[in-house]
């Protein structure tokens, strides 16, 4: 038969494997958020390098044109 420190024992190791086990699902799960966070980052500093080059093209399109109807 068990002693009741040896069921104690027990006891504490298999919550101390629980929250070992939860600490890890935390940290993955912490990791996984910080990758979303950083490709949306990504995806902004992106969208905002588009919008610049749409601007661009867009203002050197408005120069053409205006070049050729007005033989500027």
């Amino acid at each position: 038969m068990l002693g009741l420190e040896n069921v104690e024992a027990i006891i504490r190791r298999m919550l101390a494997e629980e929250q070992a086990k939860d600490k890890e699902t935390l940290r993955k799960e912490l990791s996984r958020m910080e990758d979303r966070l950083i490709n949306r980052e990504q995806v902004k500093v992106l969208d905002e390098q588009i919008s610049n080059v749409d601007r661009h093209v867009d203002d050197r399109v408005d120069f053409e044109v205006e070049e050729r109807v007005f033989g500027i």
